[in-house]
């Protein structure tokens, strides 16, 4: 077959859809006036009652503010053995003793060239995290990140159980495929066609609304119940999750200038200094950081 030169046009597939949902949507306004004409009829000889809960849950609302509270502002220092000139890099890995990741921090908090570097008191909190394996390293990590997902900490937490993989499996030599390459399966349509292919999409939507008024408004409201308490339990489910973690780190808080922090840090002992991985953490804020310090124990 020849190559021919063709002009663009819209899918009339996609034009008989939007015919057919647009013959029903259209009468909708009509119908909603119609449904709110009737309810505004039997308004006056409706009482509606106010859920027996409501007035509790409103005298508590207050934690709201309590819980955005718990959310601080400061920054966060990570050091980890893959980073540029801090980790020992031999042939069969990356290392980090402890002392030389505490020993980076407090030079960091020296660093006067570093234009983000808090010039006022503050408060901080310090985590130590030493491993003697490599297992056991990528173990303590993950424990610690179900808690705190810090960014640079997941980051530590891929490279490791990468490695790891790396360890076990046998490297081979893929066969190197040809050009161009197949990209993985995806939708053929360009941008422009996803667009309105999505507002289709929510117009027949609008008719499945439409089509479940085959359910009275009494089995809606079991359903909605129903879900609402499946929410409810697993939210309850979830934050149980939370406060049942083995992670165990070295903690370190104290407060002041940044210098004051670093001459503090230089004059501790450093615990576990012969374990060949670590990772150290401090978080650095005006404020308490009083989530943290319940979180760490300190």
């Amino acid at each position: 077959m020849a190559w021919n030169e063709k002009q663009l046009q819209w899918s009339p597939s996609a034009a008989t859809i939007q015919t057919d949902t647009e013959s029903v949507l259209t009468q909708i306004n009509a119908q909603s006036q119609q449904g709110l004409n009737q309810l505004s009829a039997i308004t006056i000889n409706t009482d509606y009652q106010r859920n027996a809960l409501s007035a509790k849950a409103e005298g508590i609302l207050s934690l709201r503010q309590k819980l955005d509270a718990l959310l601080e502002s400061g920054q966060v220092l990570t050091v980890t053995p893959y980073q540029y000139g801090v980790g020992l890099v031999e042939s069969n890995g990356h290392f980090l003793s402890a002392s030389n990741a505490i020993n980076t921090l407090s030079i960091k908090l020296k660093d006067k060239a570093d234009d983000n570097r808090p010039l006022t008191p503050q408060y901080a909190l310090m985590v130590l995290i030493t491993a003697e394996t490599l297992a056991d390293y990528h173990a303590k990590i993950v424990a610690f990140s179900k808690v705190l997902p810090l960014p640079d900490v997941l980051a530590l937490q891929r490279r490791l159980a990468a490695e790891l993989t790396i360890k076990q499996e046998r490297m081979l030599t893929p066969a190197v495929d040809a050009v161009p390459r197949f990209k993985p399966i995806s939708a053929l349509n360009n941008s422009t066609l996803r667009q309105v292919l999505q507002w289709q999409g929510a117009q027949i939507a609008q008719l499945e609304s439409l089509a479940a008024d085959r359910e009275t408004p009494i089995t809606k409201l079991k359903q909605l119940a129903a879900k609402r308490q499946k929410v409810l339990q697993q939210l309850t489910d979830d934050i149980n999750h939370l406060k049942k973690n083995a992670a165990k780190t070295w903690v370190f808080a104290t407060q002041g200038s940044v210098e004051t922090i670093a001459a503090e840090l230089e004059a501790q002992t450093v615990p576990n200094t012969t374990d060949k991985f670590s990772v150290a953490v401090m978080f650095l804020a005006p404020t308490k950081m009083d989530f943290l310090r319940e979180i760490l124990h300190v």
